[in-house]
């Protein structure tokens, strides 16, 4: 792995560079980036990933989004749409001239928000030749409206929002404090006391950002003022621009946002697919080989440990809200931390990730069989 940087506009974006197995000095590779989901981090999700396509033949770059983890710009933990698009881009200026990627086979790759955002960016970015989404989130659409049945939110509310947001805005554009939001703590449908209440993805998500793969720099709340750029967002407006490149989109068939990725692959047009993992959640795409004895929603702790090494203590976060223990469930949901500089992770090494083709999450795993080495 090599440690990498470029440029979006004057921020600088930190990625890290895998390469395949068996590497040739010399050799142009097929080359894929892969764009973490909303709040993460590099060596999380998106690292599993980089490895087990690095593993099959292909350049993987990852990176943290502009705004988080170790990449530049300010307010620090800010989500922008758009500058998320653009990190895309940049990535793909990136490995077109590198001197090892071949720039005639680049493609692209997103995990939850990730997802959209690089369906959104393949649209008009000709450079990437093959597209694929891993329980790819619709973010515009769920900070508008919520996320399924259960997170639905009223009007109402999204206006005051919006306010609340425009007036984030102006605080900074006077030097005051930049205001952070939580969607699970600070949205009051959310009863914190009973987890029938929170839509199982936040569920899960939870507890793999703060059990199964923690990290001090992942965003557990957001700049407030960054908000209503999320809600004017709409990735898949266009979608069909994508063909003739081909798309793949892959989802849980448990998935709480299965609909998003349903609405996306409608759009689009040929060639693409869908590929349903049977029995998968939303969060069993970043992580879980066997969905169908998922731990994540069995109430027993997760037996995998992180995906990365040790993490360097960040300052600046607000740690991730804390769940009651009140049931047997909430009880595998444990808090984490409470302060974002504890080490929370340890070296990985343990056997349950030691054999890339055995440990694969079940959406790189389902497509293994089929991947063709030297084509994205």
């Amino acid at each position: 792995m090599e440690r990498v940087t470029f440029q979006n506009k004057g921020n600088t974006v930190v990625g890290d560079l895998f390469k395949p197995e068996g590497f040739e000095q010399g050799t142009r590779y097929p080359a894929v980036v892969v764009t973490h989901p909303f709040g993460a981090v590099k060596e999380q999700v998106p690292t599993t990933y980089a490895k087990l396509l690095a593993a099959q033949g292909f350049i993987t770059l990852v990176f943290d989004a502009s705004y988080q983890g170790e990449s530049g710009g300010e307010p620090h933990f800010s989500e922008f749409p758009s500058a998320r698009v653009e990190d895309i881009r940049c990535a793909v200026d990136f490995l077109s001239i590198h001197p090892d990627a071949d720039p005639e086979r680049i493609g692209a790759l997103g995990i939850c928000a990730g997802g959209g955002y690089t369906v959104n960016a393949s649209q008009t970015e000709m450079r990437i030749k093959a597209v694929a989404g891993v329980s790819t989130f619709n973010v515009g659409a769920a900070r508008r409206d919520g996320v399924g049945p259960l997170g639905a939110q009223s009007a109402e509310y999204r206006t005051r929002l919006l306010e609340r947001s425009g007036q984030a805005r102006t605080r900074e554009a006077g030097g005051g404090e930049v205001e952070m939001f939580s969607l699970i703590a600070d949205n009051p449908k959310f009863d914190m006391n009973d987890l029938s209440t929170i839509p199982t993805m936040y569920q899960e998500g939870y507890k793999y950002y703060s059990e199964i793969d923690p990290s001090p720099r992942t965003m557990g709340a957001f700049a407030l003022s960054s908000l209503s750029q999320q809600m004017a967002f709409f990735p898949f407006e266009g979608i069909e621009l994508i063909s003739p490149r081909p798309l793949l989109l892959i989802a849980g068939s448990e998935a709480d946002t299965l609909y998003m990725s349903q609405d996306a692959f409608a759009k689009a047009k040929e060639p693409k697919e869908l590929h349903l993992i049977d029995g998968a959640s939303h969060i069993d795409l970043y992580w879980n080989p066997d969905p169908a004895t998922s731990s994540s929603r069995s109430g027993t702790a997760a037996s995998v440990t992180p995906t990365s090494a040790t993490r360097a203590a960040s300052g600046g976060q607000r740690p991730i809200p804390s769940f009651p223990a009140t049931s047997s469930r909430a009880s595998s949901l444990r808090s984490a931390p409470a302060s974002p500089g504890l080490p929370w992770a340890t070296a990985s090494g343990s056997a349950a990730w030691s054999d890339p083709a055995a440990s694969a999450p079940a959406a790189a795993r389902a497509r293994s069989s089929t991947a063709s080495r030297g084509r994205p």
